[in-house]
């Protein structure tokens, strides 16, 4: 993953100065738009009735130029705006479709009091030629990182000023403050100090934030609030962290690293909600200040051990907006050099951020390296329904190109409703339980790339073998599963167990639980409401259920009494009210990432088959689609990868047919086929086969299919 920021100098000011590089890179490690809240079950059982899709929650609550962002990152540096020189750049994001700006300045480094005051003028008068021009802006600050240019030279240094105030690692032997470049955003005399968001620095921090919510600005861009990215790892044991950690959860602090030692669990699950709490705080300081202002808290830990190692999880910040910084596999090549396997799971990553933010937008990176591999991200990104922030790997305020960008933005904006504001019509939803992460997979890092690579040929690869989650217990099963599911067109939606309730899983006939060793009786009690109702469960794992929340094991598993006499090697399915659960009592999916085999394949793809769950293409081409629907049309997307997997691979187009569940009966206005190097749709035939609209078509890198009907 990376965490990396450079402030190109984009938009020009009078002694224009760049800024930080700033933060990337460590471990390999919905009708409804802005809103994966998907479709009722009724609405899309085969055939699909389309008649009674409704939303579970409203989006129009949320600001239309959240709902519908196209961002782009400019940095305005300096001690004054240019009004010319900036109103060139402008024109430079109107020309490219952009429609909020992301606004980088030096609020990275320390700055005095006084150095302050003159960068919220110039803040202030920027803000004012964006609104002129009809551009909404957010600012970029870093939450927990504080920057001192020179500062191995300056005895005022942010972290020799306040030494108690950074985070201590687990160990408690390494401060959060370090020196020169040890990351690439940090020049050589420069220090960079990592602050306890537990200290009077929270104080320091928020009278800020409370001045930059005065100057006009549409929204403050919070950056990764997290714990020991570069050092003082498994942070924070200051004696700031250690006191709360004693009054909040009545435990004495941790003294070794075990997820077996009930303290050191408590105290993984608890550095999640100190952050929140601290963001929490953050947004309300500046709601008191604009109350039409928001808070977008930039994530790094997605669906992978990084929210584990460094603390954020991004579905615990439900009072923010979010922007997920989604890595590619490489700091040099993006996905340039991606597997088919690690293509598909970044698009159920993408999937995940959509299913995280649940009834708020969503936006994420979409990092290129060649126009070809960024646009498939970028189709990825939206084909999840996340908003993109286009920009060249490895560093903000940077494009893969301005002709480019200006393809892809114009092209979303043409179909900005239909994308954005559309309903899933996906009827598998898998459960993705952020709690079994941390349990199962806490003493490791990684989760993320599959495909390890050699390192002489991409030095700034993320992924070893080690880190794969083949090698990972609840990431290896819940990643297995998600590509089981796109690998074979079966369209689905992903959201953490922490998000969904009964009504939310009363809208898909199937449900997925990867490997949740660690489940609670009220989240069992809520997913057998959605079987006894009709759905099917399908449940994964060689000791689900065994564990309770607090990290004690059970006697039995919450699912003995259904499982019965089940063996490893046999699936298995018991009837519970109106609906079943079915057992494997193995790691399906990572087994599926192992061997791709159809001893695994197919028990899945028959259960699924069973509920009228099919693949929405007529042959496996690797090719991922995903329906919604908006107003009269069904939308459908489709991402091409059968040319992927090496950086001198050029994208070829694939000839496929869609095959839709179809209400027998219901009119088709027209079928109209979109990709963005085209000037205009074109039309598609179709023909009606076994309550199925048989849709053929020739997809490039990526196709946005709409059908209209009566």
């Amino acid at each position: 993953m990376a965490i990396k920021k450079e402030v190109a100098a984009t938009a020009h000011c009078v002694h224009l100065r760049s800024r930080r590089n700033f933060l990337k890179q460590i471990a390999a490690t919905s009708l409804a738009a802005n809103i994966p809240l998907t479709q009722i079950r009724d609405a899309f059982a085969s055939p699909v009735k389309l008649s009674g899709v409704e939303l579970r929650g409203s989006v129009s609550r949320h600001p239309n130029w959240i709902r519908e962002a196209r961002i782009y990152g400019l940095s305005v540096s300096g001690l004054k705006v240019d009004p010319i020189a900036l109103g060139r750049d402008i024109n430079s994001v109107i020309e490219q479709a952009g429609n909020v700006i992301e606004a980088d300045s030096r609020l990275s480094d320390y700055l005095s009091d006084e150095e302050f005051g003159v960068e919220l003028e110039l803040i202030t008068d920027a803000v004012k030629l964006f609104h002129k021009r009809g551009l909404k802006v957010v600012w970029y600050i870093p939450a927990l990182e504080v920057i001192t240019p020179n500062g191995r030279l300056r005895e005022d240094s942010f972290a020799r000023q306040h030494p108690d105030w950074l985070q201590l690692s687990f160990d408690r032997k390494r401060r959060g403050v370090f020196y020169g470049q040890r990351v690439f955003w940090v020049k050589p005399d420069d220090e960079s100090a990592w602050m306890c968001p537990n200290s009077p620095y929270e104080d320091w921090y928020i009278d800020r934030l409370r001045k930059i919510a005065d100057t006009g600005i549409d929204g403050i861009w919070i950056d990764v609030p997290l714990f020991g990215l570069v050092v003082a790892s498994w942070g924070c044991a200051c004696h700031f962290c250690r006191e709360k950690f004693a009054l909040q959860t009545g435990l004495d602090f941790p003294d070794r690293f075990d997820v077996s030692d009930k303290r050191f669990w408590r105290f993984v699950r608890w550095r999640h909600q100190t952050l929140k709490e601290f963001m929490d705080s953050c947004r309300e300081a500046i709601l008191g200040i604009n109350p039409q202002i928001v808070s977008i808290a930039e994530v790094v830990g997605l669906d992978h051990l990084g929210a584990t190692e460094w603390g954020t999880e991004g579905s615990n910040l439900s009072n923010h907006y979010i922007v997920w910084e989604q890595d590619g596999i490489s700091e040099t090549t993006a996905m340039a050099n991606g597997s088919y396997d690690d293509w598909i799971a970044q698009y159920s990553s993408y999937k995940y951020c959509r299913g995280a933010t649940l009834d708020k937008p969503s936006w994420a990176f979409t990092y290129g390296f060649n126009e070809a591999d960024a646009q498939l991200v970028m189709a990825a990104a939206v084909a999840a329904q996340n908003n993109p922030y286009e920009i060249r790997v490895p560093k903000m305020t940077t494009t893969v190109g301005m002709e480019y960008r200006s393809m892809m933005y114009n092209w979303i904006a043409q179909h900005s409703k239909q994308i954005f504001l559309s309903r899933s019509l996906a009827q598998v939803a898998v459960i993705y339980s952020e709690r079994n992460r941390d349990f199962l997979d806490a003493m490791y890092n990684g989760g993320m790339v599959i495909s390890p690579f050699k390192k002489f040929r991409d030095r700034r690869w993320l992924g070893t073998r080690e880190k794969s989650p083949i090698n990972l217990e609840y990431l290896g099963d819940y990643r297995g599963l998600s590509l089981l599911l796109y690998q074979h067109q079966i369209p689905s939606d992903i959201y953490p167990m922490s998000r969904v309730n009964k009504d939310l899983l009363a809208q898909y006939p199937v449900l997925i639980l990867p490997y949740m060793a660690m489940l609670d009786q009220a989240e069992q009690a809520m997913l057998l409401v959605a079987v006894r109702n009709g759905a099917t469960l399908i449940v994964s794992g060689p000791e689900p259920g065994y564990w309770d929340t607090d990290g004690s094991r059970r006697a039995t598993s919450l699912w003995g009494s259904f499982l019965g006499d089940a063996d490893e090697d046999t699936p298995v399915s018991r009837s519970v009210g109106k609906g079943r659960v079915c057992f494997w009592p193995k790691e399906v999916g990572r087994d599926y990432l192992k061997t791709h085999s159809a001893e695994i394949t197919m028990p899945v793809l028959s259960w699924l088959k069973q509920d009228g769950v099919v693949p929405w293409v007529r042959k496996n081409n690797n090719v991922v689609v995903q329906p919604y629907v908006y107003e009269n049309e069904i939308i459908i997307h489709v991402l091409n990868y059968t040319w992927v997997g090496a950086l001198k691979n050029k994208p070829r187009s694939v000839a496929l047919e869609l095959m839709i569940p179809w209400e027998r009966g219901r009119g088709v206005e027209h079928v109209i086929q979109s990709e963005p190097q085209w000037d205009k749709p074109r039309i598609l035939t179709y023909s009606e086969e076994n309550q199925k609209l048989v849709v053929p078509l020739e997809c490039g890198i990526n196709s946005l299919v709409r059908i209209k009907f009566f």
